[in-house]
């Protein structure tokens, strides 16, 4: 005897989605199968069935795609000072690997080419976290070059912001996205710059005291 699934949708992304619908699918299956399989001998593992009235393939992340710097501040927020006192602290092991984390952390949050027509993924709350925190440690750190991504994390939070105000009110089109994802775009890249200066030189420059 076969234990099938079947999940029923009214309307179904294909892309981002479905994937995602099916695992949760195969996790109620195995649960069903755990609790079953004692009084229903030769219990198996059957079909996993998906049933949408309307099915589409979106063009980029929807608006309910949790950028990665917002999960990480919901499910461990002490990753995200993690990285901001790397910055700082020289010193650090293994500090180098903090490098491609920060790099991957930024160019999340450049928006797709065009806006999906489910809403587009808007980061509010981790990068408003981020930048409190590199505040935080420039507030004693004056002349670190570090410091200038408060500057750029606050100007990259405001178009974020100006951008979700004017999506709650429906006034978004290609037009506005595009130069909402240009100015990202172009704080994405100063924010990169200057954390990539900072790790090298700064690596670079306590291997060589350590040589010494």
């Amino acid at each position: 005897m076969d234990l099938e699934c079947i999940g029923y949708f009214r309307k179904q992304e294909a892309k981002y989605w479905w994937p995602i619908n099916v695992g949760e699918l195969a996790r109620i299956q195995l649960r069903a199968h755990e609790e079953l399989r004692q009084s229903h001998i030769g219990l198996r593992l059957g079909c996993l069935i998906t049933v949408a009235a309307l099915s589409f393939r979106g063009i980029s992340p929807p608006k309910v795609a949790v950028p990665v710097i917002d999960r990480i501040f919901d499910e461990d927020p002490n990753d995200i000072w993690s990285m901001v006192y790397a910055l700082f602290w020289s010193e650090l092991p293994d500090r180098a690997a903090m490098l491609p984390r920060w790099l991957r952390l930024l160019r999340d949050l450049i928006p797709a080419e065009l806006p999906d027509p489910d809403g587009v993924p808007i980061s509010i709350d981790g990068v408003a976290y981020l930048r409190d925190q590199v505040m935080l440690f420039a507030a004693f750190h004056h002349e670190h070059p570090a410091c200038e991504l408060v500057g750029i994390l606050e100007s990259l939070l405001l178009a974020n912001k100006n951008y979700a105000e004017m999506a709650s009110q429906g006034t978004t089109g290609r037009g506005e996205h595009a130069e909402w994802r240009n100015a990202v775009m172009k704080w994405i890249k100063r924010a990169e710059a200057t954390v990539s200066l900072v790790l090298r030189m700064e690596t670079t420059t306590s291997s060589g005291h350590h040589q010494r």
